[in-house]
């Protein structure tokens, strides 16, 4: 049987959470009251140095500044030290007519003043000999040899009141070794009063109390020479002033002293008997403002979260997108180049052609989109290599005048104009340069319909740097004054009519504008409609270290237009029939020998069977991916793990080509490929010039011969099926 609790005991109960809660409140209370003496003191103290810093940067500055003007003058003398009277009281008014704290300066040749600014009121001093003078030969002494202005005083002076004294030594014919011959002094003489008050310190409302112990510059040794001396004494707030030659020490307390309590305490005291009182309501209230704070950084930790997501989903799509877009424009910008090989009506020809522009088109655009939001996130990084600067840009023009020749027989000159200073080699980044050149060439060709483009380099100077300057003249249809604004912003062209009646998403322009920044350039443009534009852009550059060749530009070269040296064994690790199809084609027609894998399981089991010169890797493939397969054989123990290995991938992610290396592989080439790159890229990974181009029938230029050998390979000739492609173009 339970007993029930006594009328005591329930009341114990009732009031130990409101004892418990009167000692917190006490405890607390008591503390704060600590802290607030402490933190009063701080604060104080805190006060009182950055008033006292501020008279000191005051009067630092003040004396610097009249050193400096009295040094300026050492220096003319040492260039002149046969100065007349007239001459240095000439130099002398100079630095009177500033904001100084000056009241006389003197020459003192071999150490006896016999020059002097003004001379009104200073006549008696004319004819003192400094060195042996008792009162001031020390000091006078100490500047000659330490060869720095020395500040003595303050000192009460003959004409009244006190002053600074300061002598600078000037030496003549200084060699090498900087000591020079000695001259003689510059003595001023500094107003005590002027310098105080045009430093602060006798400030009516000045907040605190100073005093100041270093005289001649002896620091906190020194004698008090300003203020009470009984203030270092009061654990005062301490600063060091320094001079030209030695310091003084500054002390500052409070104007009514050091308060013991701060005047809030009161008000304190009765917050914390209101907050005991009312405990529950703001334990409550805080409470509650916590768990709001604590939801609220999880709100943001959710948020945060989500935009990293966010910005991870953006780029693996951006990535699968390049990779799903690129895989079927390898299998038709390769069908396309296999039909170039065949024997096709004129008719015909136009229509693969066509198919290639648009599918270039479409590589362009999403290059174009992969640039922006690489720039946007700030990830996309400009090279700074040595290349031969003619030829990229011959190189570009080249390629529209195929494309005008082959393809659309436009009436259409192509010219490129280079200035005789214009470098042949550079440090840069070519790979930008030329994009940014492809697009303007390329948006000058596309809106005009005849005349003619002109591309120009020149070398020019600007604010001492040099330059590279390019230009792209074309006689197009130009752009209306009122839209030319337009033409760099992302996803605009100049108007709607443009719009539709050009291709093109608006990114060109808006793209070649920041990377021409971050290149470090200018980009512009000048423009009348109907008569033509001049698109303009400047680049920064570096002489190149190293000796570059010129790159012979080729034109038309199609896929059978190179053959081989000698035949290579090339493992061709891909999963996609078309693209197996097309990459066959290009090794077969080169005169190699090739086997396929599927995967990259496939890869290391024909390995133990096989030995290949090269492996051309596909970096996504089902059962086990390129990367991984290029991993195990780096791992491997034997000398099969020094294969060359080059990934061939549609996805072309900065950061993505960063891990095919990471992983082992030598080199990478994107899709769609492109067979010149293909080629250029195993010559460099095998280190041997193994292709060449046909130049004409039997031999070449380097006498090899142009049929190529015959290859063993074990695939069709008619592996690639374009039989009822052909019919269907010829058809149409």
């Amino acid at each position: 049987m339970k007993t029930a609790p006594s009328i005591t005991s329930q009341q114990s109960l009732v009031y130990f959470p409101a004892v418990i809660a009167a000692i917190g409140v006490l405890v607390s209370a008591i503390y704060s009251i600590q802290l607030n003496r402490q933190q009063f003191h701080s604060d104080t103290r805190h006060e009182v140095s950055n008033n006292l810093n501020l008279i000191r940067s005051r009067l630092e500055g003040n004396i610097h500044s009249n050193a400096k003007l009295v040094q300026g003058l050492a220096a003319t003398i040492a260039a002149e030290p046969d100065i007349t009277q007239e001459r240095f009281a000439r130099l002398s008014s100079y630095l009177f007519k500033g904001k100084h704290q000056l009241r006389n300066i003197g020459g003192a040749p071999e150490m006896v003043i016999s020059l002097m600014y003004p001379m009104k009121g200073n006549e008696g001093a004319i004819g003192l000999n400094l060195g042996q003078n008792k009162e001031q030969r020390e000091a006078a002494l100490e500047a000659k040899d330490t060869g720095e202005l020395i500040l003595a005083g303050p000192v009460n002076l003959v004409q009244g009141g006190q002053g600074f004294i300061g002598r600078v030594p000037v030496f003549t014919d200084k060699g090498n070794s900087g000591t020079g011959t000695f001259w003689g002094l510059i003595s001023t003489v500094i107003d005590v009063e002027k310098l105080y008050r045009d430093s602060g310190l006798l400030d009516d409302d000045l907040p605190i109390e100073i005093a100041i112990r270093g005289k001649d510059g002896t620091g906190a040794q020194g004698d008090v020479f300003y203020g009470n001396s009984s203030i270092f004494d009061e654990e005062p707030a301490l600063v060091t002033v320094l001079l030209p030659h030695g310091t003084w020490q500054m002390a500052g307390i409070p104007t009514n002293g050091w308060e013991q309590s701060p005047k809030n305490e009161g008000a304190l005291i009765i917050l914390f008997v209101l907050g005991g009182i009312l405990l529950i309501a703001p334990m409550v209230v805080v409470g509650r403002l916590l768990l709001e704070r604590q939801a609220h950084i999880r709100e943001l930790e959710v948020a945060k979260d989500a935009a990293e997501a966010a910005n991870r989903a953006k780029s693996e799509f951006l990535a699968t997108m390049s990779h799903e877009i690129r895989t079927p424009m390898t299998g038709v910008m390769g069908m396309a180049d296999l039909l170039l090989d065949n024997s096709l009506s004129e008719k015909s020809k136009e229509k693969v052609f066509k198919i290639k522009d648009a599918t270039q088109s479409l590589l362009s655009i999403i290059n174009d989109i992969l640039d922006l939001s690489k720039m946007e996130a700030g990830k996309l990084e400009i090279e700074r290599i040595d290349f031969h600067l003619p030829s990229l840009i011959t190189g570009v023009v080249a390629l529209f005048d195929n494309k005008r020749k082959v393809r659309r027989k436009q009436e259409l000159s192509l010219e490129v104009s280079l200035s005789d200073d214009l470098p042949v080699t550079i440090n840069a980044d070519p790979t930008r340069l030329r994009q940014v050149l492809v697009n303007l060439v390329g948006n000058a060709v596309k809106f005009t319909h005849e005349g003619g483009v002109v591309v120009t380099g020149e070398k020019l100077l600007a604010a001492g740097k040099s330059y590279l300057r390019f230009s792209v003249e074309d006689t197009g249809i130009g752009v209306a004054k009122e839209t030319v604004g337009n033409l760099f912003k992302e996803f605009t062209q100049a108007d709607a009519t443009v719009s539709r009646k050009f291709e093109g998403t608006g990114l060109g322009l808006a793209i070649s504008k920041r990377l021409v920044e971050l290149m470090g350039g200018q980009i512009g443009v000048q423009s009348r409609e109907g008569v033509g534009s001049i698109f303009w852009f400047t680049l920064p550059y570096a002489e190149a270290t190293t000796e570059i060749e010129a790159v012979e530009t080729t034109m038309g070269q199609a896929a059978t237009t190179y053959r081989a040296t000698h035949q290579l064994t090339i493992l061709v690790a891909e999963d996609n029939a078309i693209n197996q199809q097309i990459i066959s084609s290009y090794l077969r027609k080169l005169g190699h020998r090739y086997e396929i894998a599927e995967n990259g399981t496939e890869v290391l089991r024909q390995i133990e069977h096989e030995t290949y010169d090269l492996i051309l890797m596909d970096v996504r493939m089902p059962e086990m991916s390129g990367l991984e397969a290029t991993k195990h054989i780096r791992a491997m123990r034997n000398e099969t793990n020094l294969i060359p290995i080059i990934a061939l991938s549609a996805d072309a992610m900065g950061e993505n080509v960063e891990s095919y290396f990471e992983a082992g592989m030598n080199d990478f080439v994107a899709k769609p490929i492109n067979l010149a790159q293909l080629i250029e890229k195993i010559d460099a990974v095998l280190q041997e010039p193994i292709h060449f181009p046909i130049v004409a029938q039997g031999k070449n230029d380097d006498g090899i011969p142009a049929t190529p050998p015959s290859p063993t390979s074990n695939v069709d000739e008619n592996d690639v099926d374009i039989a009822a492609f052909l019919k269907k173009i010829d058809a149409t």
